[in-house]
């Protein structure tokens, strides 16, 4: 037995060897199939965020590009926005924004110099706090701008502003924005005036027209009656009568052409002057006196020169023409007793106002307008000639870009006022 087990044991020995390798190669396969799963599990953690990190580049690339977009929109944006701000301000036409309650909110240069109150001070203020205008051209603004407002669609109209006592007249045209409204306006004052002139002389125009037609058909009446008179005088032999006639027919041809060429005065007078001229009022204003000498004395009249005479900017012959016809008139309307004429002049900055005032018996308020009219006395007792002196007068005045207007009182005189640029030397 013991033989046996002896025999036994190296086999047995051997075999226990062979199975516990077989186990350790079991073990160490089944450790490096675990590693090589958990490397196959690495390389697949590895190829995903190999894959996301590749995403996340790409997804910061494109970032980065649309981050480079919006800068170069937002530089496109600023640049925009300056050269609308330098646009805006370099506009001459005052330019500003409102908003929903009507507040400004833009208040351009322009919009500065025609006011004299700056965007600092302008902006947030309310429409009814800045607006120069009176009350209904205020009115009218604000309806205008909350309709806009209210519909969406843009408006335009005229408005009158007031500044420093003078008037202007402005063309505004209001857009609705987001935020409320941007307005343009327009300084229309010239147009206007050249409107309201044309209208003037249009109406001036329709006298002169209605006036020239009505003498002219009545003096032509008159001739042809005298005519026929002394065409039967003559067919009866009796010279003398036709002669008579005669007469008469060339008295009313000689009224005629005196009438023609007073009206061919006054479209002289108002021809524009294309320069202005050197005019030395002083010189000009004694000839006229020495002109007039006879009828000053036969009139009985004093006439007195006040300040000075300055030298200004006018033609030399319109200019005497002016004076001649003031002091004439003057001289054609005096009082019973001493008539007394005052001419003067006042200088302001670079324009002279010459007058000149007598203690006539004046001229009703009424007439004021009318007397500058053609064929319009100056008085309702009628005077001498066909009343186109005052209106030769203001032709002439406003043919080198001057102003006429008249001060009156009946019976205390009147005083006839006109500029004339002054000459700088």
């Amino acid at each position: 037995m013991e033989d046996e087990v002896l025999s036994g044991g190296p086999a047995r020995a051997e075999r226990d060897q062979k199975t516990k390798g077989g186990e350790e190669r079991i073990t160490l396969q089944g450790q490096l199939s675990k590693q090589r799963s958990r490397i196959e599990d690495q390389k697949d953690k590895l190829a995903q965020n190999t894959a996301e990190l590749e995403v996340h580049r790409k997804v910061e690339l494109e970032l980065l590009e649309i981050n480079e977009e919006l800068q170069e929109i937002l530089d496109r944006l600023r640049r925009s926005e300056t050269r609308y701000r330098e646009l805006a301000e370099s506009i001459t036409d005052l330019f500003f924004a409102l908003d929903m309650d009507l507040r400004y909110t833009y208040w351009n240069k322009a919009s500065e110099r025609f006011t004299g109150i700056p965007a600092r001070e302008a902006l947030g203020k309310s429409i009814h706090e800045l607006f120069f205008g009176d009350p209904d051209a205020l009115e009218q603004a604000v309806a205008v701008y909350s309709e806009v407002l209210r519909s969406g669609m843009g408006d335009a109209f005229i408005n009158r502003y007031e500044r420093d006592g003078q008037e202007f007249y402005f063309e505004v045209c209001a857009y609705p924005v987001e935020e409320g409204l941007t307005v343009f306006a327009k300084d229309i004052t010239e147009r206007m005036r050249v409107q309201k002139e044309l209208q003037a002389r249009s109406e001036e125009l329709d006298s002169y027209a209605g006036a020239v037609s009505h003498d002219l058909a009545g003096s032509m009446v008159v001739i042809g009656d005298f005519a026929s008179a002394a065409l039967r005088y003559c067919e009866a032999d009796d010279v003398e009568r036709a002669a008579e006639y005669m007469r008469e027919i060339d008295k009313a041809v000689t009224t005629i052409r005196e009438y023609i060429e007073g009206l061919m005065v006054y479209a002289r007078a108002g021809y524009s002057e294309s320069e202005g001229e050197s005019a030395a009022s002083d010189l000009i204003l004694r000839a006229v006196l020495d002109d007039l000498a006879r009828s000053i004395e036969d009139a009985g009249a004093e006439v007195r020169l006040l300040h000075g005479s300055p030298a200004v900017l006018a033609s030399p012959a319109k200019l005497r023409q002016v004076f001649s016809n003031l002091v004439q008139n003057a001289l054609d309307h005096a009082r019973s007793d001493e008539l007394v004429v005052e001419i003067g002049s006042i200088q302001v900055s670079d324009e002279v106002t010459f007058f000149v005032r007598d203690n006539g018996q004046g001229i009703p308020p009424e007439m004021h307008g009318s007397i500058f009219l053609p064929f319009k006395g100056t008085r309702d007792s009628g005077g001498p000639g066909w009343g186109m002196g005052l209106a030769i007068v203001k032709r002439a005045v406003e043919s080198w870009g001057g102003r006429m207007w008249i001060e009156s009182v009946p019976g205390e005189g009147c005083c006839f006022y006109f500029t004339v640029p002054a000459y700088a030397r």
